[in-house]
C-alpha cells in the first residue's frame, strides 16, 4: 500500500450531506492508502456538519481558499439533501470542480450530487452519468448531458457517478481502482466482506434465524422506538454510520453514546463523530435496542465500559434486543458472558474465539433477542434486519428503494 500513499482526495461536506455515502467513500479510500480530506463548506469556526439523518460529522478542515488551491488526484461529492444544494451553492468549490474536470483529473459524485452539483456547473456536458432515481430525470431532461444511465456506477473517462447509499461501496471501489489500480482495489475490497454481486469476494451467505426475534415493540401513539448506539475511539466508521442511518430511515430515535471521557470520538479510519453524550448520561433510560459497531480498538473500549456492560446484561435479561457486528460479538459479547445460550457470527478473524461456531457462515444471525453480523460489507443487511425486528418486514422493504439497494 505504501506505493499509493501519495494519492489525495478531497471530500466536501455540508449540512444535509448523506452520512452513509460520506463514511463509505472516506473509509474505503483511506483503507486503500489515500490521504482523504473531509472539508466543510459551512461558514463559521465549527467544522461539525449535521448530516441528512442528523449525524454530526466532524470535518477535517474548513474549505478555505488555501485548501482549494491544492491539487487533488480526486474530488468526490456525497449526495443527500439539502447537502448537495449547499455544495452547489459554494462558488469557490464550483470553480475548483471545474478546474479539476478540465485538467483531466478524477471527479466523482453520487446520489443527488451528479444532478444537483455537477450538472448545474456544466461538468456533465457531453458526458455519460447516472444519479439517484429521484434525480435521474434532471439528467434525462437536460440536452447538454451526453447520456443518463441507470447503471449502479457509471465511469466515463475521468468522471465517475453513482446512484445512492446502496451503491456507495461499488462507487468507492471504482474510485479506488481509477486512482490506484485494480490490484489495490481488490486488496481493499476483500476484507470488507462485500458480496460478489457488488464487486466483493465473499460468498453469498445467508441470514440465519436460530430462533425468531421477539415481535416488534408496541408503542403508544407518538411514542418513539428508542435505540442506543454505543461508540468509542476506534469504532469502525462504516458500521457505525450505516447502522445509525438505516435505523433512522426506519423510524427509530437513535441516541449515540460515547464510552470515552468525551463526546467527540474518532473512528478507526479517521471519521470524526460528535455523539449525543457520554454513556453515563443514558444509563437510567430504557431502550428497545442496544447496538454496537465493531472496529479495533473500539470494541475493546466498549468491552471495558462497566456502564455499557451493565446495560447490556439488563437488556439481555429483559428479553429486549441487543446487537453487535464485526469484532464486537466476540470482544464485547463473548468476553462478558452475553452469548450464554446464544449462537452468533462475527468478523472472520474473530470467529475462532466464539464458543459455538455452528452458524458463523452467516451474514447476520438472529437468535431470539441477540443479533450479530460479520463486518462492513454486511452492515446494510445488519441494519435492515434490525429495522425488520423493530418495525416489521414491510418497513425494511420500504426503505430499500430510496437507498438503491438492488
Amino acid at each position: 500500500m505504501a506505493s499509493v500513499a501519495a494519492r489525495t482526495a478531497l471530500l466536501p461536506v455540508a449540512h444535509g450531506t448523506e452520512e452513509m455515502e460520506t463514511a463509505v467513500m472516506a473509509d474505503v479510500l483511506r483503507r486503500a492508502g489515500a490521504r482523504v480530506t473531509l472539508a466543510s463548506v459551512e461558514e463559521g469556526p465549527s467544522r461539525v456538519v449535521k448530516a441528512s439523518r442528523g449525524l454530526r460529522i466532524r470535518a477535517d478542515v474548513s474549505l478555505s481558499a488555501s485548501e482549494l488551491e491544492k491539487e487533488y488526484d480526486l474530488m468526490a461529492l456525497p449526495g443527500g439533501m439539502p447537502g448537495a444544494a449547499r455544495l452547489r451553492d459554494c462558488q469557490p468549490l464550483a470553480e475548483a470542480l471545474k478546474r479539476q474536470a478540465n485538467s483531466g483529473k478524477l471527479t466523482a459524485a453520487i446520489c443527488a450530487a451528479p444532478a444537483v452539483v455537477l450538472r448545474s456547473h456544466g461538468i456533465l456536458n457531453g458526458r455519460k452519468a447516472t444519479a439517484h432515481p429521484g434525480f435521474l430525470h434532471e439528467l434525462q431532461e437536460d440536452s447538454t448531458v451526453g447520456a443518463a444511465t441507470e447503471n449502479r456506477v457509471e465511469v466515463d473517462g475521468n468522471l465517475i457517478t453513482s446512484r445512492g447509499p446502496g451503491t456507495a461501496y461499488e462507487f468507492a471501489l471504482a474510485m479506488t481502482e481509477a486512482t490506484m489500480g485494480k490490484d489495490v482495489r481488490d486488496k481493499t475490497a476483500t476484507p470488507l466482506l462485500l458480496a460478489r454481486e457488488i464487486g466483493g469476494a465473499s460468498d453469498d451467505l445467508p441470514i440465519t434465524v436460530v430462533s425468531p426475534a421477539p415481535p416488534p415493540p408496541v408503542k403508544k401513539e407518538g411514542e418513539a422506538i428508542k435505540v442506543l448506539l454505543a461508540v468509542a475511539d476506534g469504532s469502525e466508521d462504516m458500521e457505525s454510520v450505516i447502522t445509525y442511518d438505516v435505523l433512522v430511515r426506519g423510524g427509530a430515535s437513535v441516541t449515540i453514546a460515547s464510552v470515552m471521557d468525551n463526546k467527540d470520538i474518532t473512528c478507526a479510519n479517521g471519521l470524526g463523530i460528535e455523539t449525543d453524550g457520554l454513556i453515563q448520561d443514558f444509563e437510567a433510560s430504557e431502550y428497545d435496542l442496544i447496538v454496537l459497531p465493531g472496529g479495533m480498538p473500539g470494541a475493546e473500549h466498549l468491552s471495558k465500559c462497566k456502564t455499557l456492560i451493565s446495560m447490556l446484561r439488563k437488556q439481555k435479561e429483559s428479553g429486549k434486543l441487543y446487537a453487535a457486528i464485526c469484532a464486537s460479538p466476540v470482544v464485547v459479547f463473548e468476553t462478558n458472558g452475553l452469548l450464554e445460550g446464544k449462537k452468533a457470527t462475527a468478523y472472520p478473524a474473530f470467529q475462532p474465539k466464539l464458543k459455538d461456531p455452528s452458524v458463523i457462515k452467516s451474514r447476520v444471525v438472529i437468535d431470539g433477542n441477540c443479533i450479530t453480523s460479520q463486518g462492513p460489507g454486511t452492515s446494510f443487511d445488519f441494519g435492515l434486519t434490525l429495522v425488520e425486528c423493530l418495525f416489521g418486514k414491510a418497513k425494511a422493504e420500504e426503505i430499500k428503494g430510496p437507498m438503491v439497494m438492488w
